[in-house]
């Protein structure tokens, strides 16, 4: 399931809001200065249950993140050219009295197979450019993990393969990840708002799985360096044979929420720490070519997800 944590790792890259005020109310805008930089820590820990062919399978996972914003330039309009620079990473998993685990941190660690995927992380620079409101505008730097991952299925030539091989490429393309970019950063409301103000945003967004989230923010306060907002989302996936896995039998059908805060800078509008519940619920199928028969396993899913500032 380290590809619903990687979502859930995707649904959490908020770069947030600052600051203007008009009267009592704040207007809420990044505000991207050439030069900012911002290093953050991201965690998730994740208990995955699943009863397969009556068989209760329990997934403990902890991942961190260590990665960095740096703004690269800021046009007259307030468009700002950020780059993200994925340094390090740690992964523990531990699955029927059996664990694995690799940190990117330790000189020649040796990465187990099942845990490649986010190996490839460490290194990674991604780039985009992004308007006040949150609205992305233009995004780059997948091919790379791309081209480690097709390297890494080289010896796999087999027609099963390729049809995974194309599924990813679409998926961690440059313009599925805008997309998925936009719903996490374009949620900004139209208008200023006073403490205790709420405004809902719905988007839909097809990476890994189809999923459709609606979202209420709410002005927690204003301090003086900072903003509070806290956020309860809805979540709906039903894949139906999409997203990456639709090319292996392999659909999910899940329903859940995310509630939490996030503090943000006032002055230019990065996190400062962050903290969240996600719970799903639902099932999975898989079916051809994985299997000859159908299997429906239920399935539950709890996250902790924290993002906190290096000093």
């Amino acid at each position: 399931m380290k590809k619903t944590v990687l979502f859930a790792a995707a649904l959490v890259m908020f770069a947030a809001a600052s600051t203007a005020r008009a009267g009592d109310s704040v207007l809420l805008r990044l505000n991207f200065q050439k030069g900012d930089v911002c290093p953050l820590d991201y965690e998730t820990k994740t208990l995955v249950k699943e009863t397969v062919m009556g068989i209760p399978v329990e997934v403990d996972q902890t991942i961190l993140f260590r990665y960095t914003y740096e703004v690269t330039n800021v046009l007259e309009d307030g468009t700002a050219g950020i780059r993200i620079i994925y340094s390090d990473l740690s992964v523990r998993k531990s699955q029927a009295g059996n664990e694995t685990s690799y940190d990117s941190s330790v000189t020649n660690a040796v990465v187990p197979d099942s845990l490649k995927t986010y190996a490839f992380f460490k290194g990674l620079r991604i780039s985009l450019a992004c308007t006040p409101r949150g609205e992305v505008v233009d995004f780059s730097g997948m091919s790379g993990l791309i081209a480690k991952i097709r390297q890494q299925m080289a010896s796999n030539d087999t027609a099963f393969a390729k049809t995974v091989m194309d599924s990813i490429e679409k998926q961690f393309s440059d313009d599925s990840m805008k997309q998925m970019f936009q719903t996490i950063m374009g949620y900004f409301p139209e208008k200023p708002v006073k403490p205790g103000a709420v405004w809902t945003m719905k988007n839909a967004v097809n990476f890994i799985f189809p999923i459709t989230m609606v979202t209420r923010y709410r002005l927690v306060s204003v301090e003086a360096d900072t903003i509070v907002l806290g956020l309860s989302s809805k979540y709906r996936m039903n894949s139906a044979g999409g997203g990456i896995f639709g090319s292996m039998g392999i659909s999910l059908k899940m329903q859940g929420d995310l509630s939490g805060t996030m503090t943000i800078s006032r002055t230019n509008g990065f996190v400062v720490s962050s903290e969240s519940t996600q719970n799903l619920k639902g099932t999975i199928r898989i079916g051809k070519p994985v299997v000859k028969k159908d299997i429906v396993a239920p399935m539950t899913a709890v996250a902790t997800i924290r993002i906190s500032r290096r000093q």
